[in-house]
């Protein structure tokens, strides 16, 4: 968006989003179309804030020549909010949840992520205007974040894993409630998408069912019984 003119920003979004996906091997063609033109959407609105932004002085100092800098933090946003925004109408539809919910909770949960990637931006633009053959180190600060948010999400993964676990042995010290803890958690997740929570909400309520009767590890085995 910093760098290219007109519709370039979107069709190099398009195209790089197409190949991501088709990478990954995914085998819902409507599914890849959709996160493909998403991206290709929000980008193409990104680039034309930057067109219309990028020589208003009254909107902050200029950096390195890209723009102000209110300009360029509208442009981070159109990006991110207006991807943001079409995934949680698709979910709202396909799950029919609130989409301004669902809104609310994407972006609490990757605006860190999104931030980083766009600090990342402005000196990549940066080298492409005026140093393009040392454009390519910027690779390993964006392989970095790449790293960080993947070990997120999987350390996410181990303690939902860790967590069932520990309910495991719960019950196994205590074999005359088993599969309480599962019956209660299962419960408590569809009471909370009735009350109109998000999926994720519910998740976490979720959870909190499987780990209720947790306690009872530190419980002697002769009161417990």
């Amino acid at each position: 968006v910093l760098v290219l003119p007109g519709a370039w920003p979107g069709a190099l979004a398009l195209g790089a989003a197409l190949l991501g996906q088709l990478s990954r091997r995914r085998d819902d063609p409507v599914e890849t179309l959709f996160n493909a033109g998403q991206r290709a959407l929000a980008t193409s609105a990104a680039a034309g804030v930057y067109a219309l932004a990028a020589d208003a002085p009254h909107l902050g100092p200029d950096v390195a020549g890209l723009g102000p800098i209110g300009a360029l933090a509208a442009t981070a946003a159109t990006a991110y909010v207006g991807a943001a925004a079409m995934v949680a109408v698709a979910a709202a539809l396909q799950l029919a949840s609130n989409p301004l919910r669902i809104f609310l909770v994407t972006l609490r949960s990757d605006a860190m992520a999104e931030a980083a990637m766009s600090l990342v931006a402005l000196p990549t633009a940066y080298l492409l205007r005026h140093e393009w053959a040392l454009a390519p180190l910027v690779a390993l600060p964006l392989a970095l974040v790449h790293v960080a948010i993947r070990q997120s999400v999987r350390l996410r993964q181990d303690t939902h894993q860790a967590l069932a676990d520990l309910v495991e042995v719960v019950e196994l010290r205590d074999p005359y409630t088993a599969g309480h803890s599962l019956r209660v958690a299962t419960m408590a997740r569809e009471l909370a998408l009735r009350l109109g929570l998000t999926h994720e909400e519910a998740d976490v309520i979720e959870r909190a069912g499987r780990v209720h009767d947790l306690g009872k590890v530190a419980v002697d085995p002769a009161v417990l019984m």
